[in-house]
């Protein structure tokens, strides 16, 4: 009887102790439909704190301007937990607005160039484990078609694979700077009509009177960010293979811009005539804008390519601030 019960008693201790191992292995392998498993390992996702991106191209196009091709810089400041922090700044070199500003413009004001910038900080609602779907190559396989040529083929999986997932809500200061038209201010609705601009004295300018914008104010919006960085192997062939690195920084958002809006006065024969917004017969402005975007950068090594979009309505003009723009940068993270 005392065998039996210490028999007994011994593999419930094996069964304890080999329960987390047992947990373990279920969680960081998956199981494809024939059978192969795909062995997860080393899963930094929370080791990310900083990714510097020197954003190379950026092309833009909008109610404004139908197309602006610039570049910028962005960073991203991640901790463990709660917070992350980001700045990007954007600038055009060439506009085509401003192109044809330069032949049909009636005023003497230098026209600056169109430029974006804001800064803001995350406040991490939820910061934790997360899964997301991922396509990984698991194989490469080499084989020989009937006529003797060489056929190549790629083995991937489609799953879930572990992920930090942040949802965020974000907010921060916003500028923006751009050249303007009276031609602007006239019925978006009526492209037949011509626009015109009244100054604060009541001089009227018409057509082709350039001058510059500046926007000021604050965006709030939400944020979901996907950082990976695991390594996956599997039992595909006879010894286990070779390891392979998925890494990747994403981040969706979606903001609500609220901003002012005001113009530099007219120059003309050596005479300032100032603009009041949204006066009467003067510019009119919106002061509520959005914008929706995405991000995604390659963080397999320290420095790595990236992509991101983004459509909105910036506040400015009444009706002429709807864009959209995407872009590519090199990022530098650790």
């Amino acid at each position: 009887m005392q065998q039996i019960f210490t028999r007994h008693l011994f593999l419930v201790v094996v069964s304890f102790l080999c329960l987390p191992v047992m947990v373990m292995a279920k969680n960081d392998t998956i199981r494809t439909k024939d059978g192969v498993d795909v062995y997860i390992k080393k899963n930094q996702a929370k080791k990310l704190k900083f990714i510097g991106e020197a954003r190379l191209l950026d092309i833009e196009s909008g109610a404004t301007d139908p197309l602006r091709i610039g570049a910028g810089v962005s960073a991203d400041y991640l901790l463990p937990k709660v917070l992350s922090a980001n700045v990007n700044f954007k600038g055009a070199y060439y506009s085509l607005f401003e192109q044809l500003s330069k032949n049909k413009t009636k005023t003497d004001n230098n026209l600056k160039g169109a430029m974006v910038a804001n800064a803001g900080v995350r406040l991490h609602i939820y910061d934790g484990k997360g899964k997301q779907w991922r396509k990984i190559y698991i194989q490469k396989h080499k084989g020989l078609n009937e006529d003797g040529t060489v056929r190549t083929t790629l083995r991937f999986l489609k799953a879930k694979y572990p992920c930090r997932l942040i949802f965020a809500a974000r907010g921060g200061v916003y500028y923006s700077t751009a050249p303007v038209v009276s031609n602007m201010n006239k019925d978006i609705w009526k492209p037949e009509e011509k626009g015109s601009v009244r100054t604060t004295d009541g001089t009227v300018f018409g057509l082709d009177h350039y001058t510059n914008s500046t926007t000021t104010g604050f965006y709030v919006g939400l944020s979901r960010i996907i950082n990976m960085r695991f390594l996956t192997s599997s039992n595909i062939e006879v010894d286990e293979s070779a390891r392979t690195l998925t890494s990747f920084f994403k981040e969706s958002y979606l903001d609500i811009l609220i901003a002012n809006t005001a113009f530099d006065p007219f120059q003309r024969g050596g005479i300032n005539y100032q603009i009041e917004a949204n006066a009467d017969g003067s510019f009119s402005t919106n002061n509520v804008g959005w914008r929706l975007g995405t991000r995604l950068v390659n963080t397999k090594k320290k420095n790595g390519m990236g992509a991101y979009a983004e459509i909105g309505m910036r506040p400015g003009v009444f009706g002429r601030g709807m864009y959209g723009s995407l872009g590519f940068n090199l990022a530098f993270t650790r």
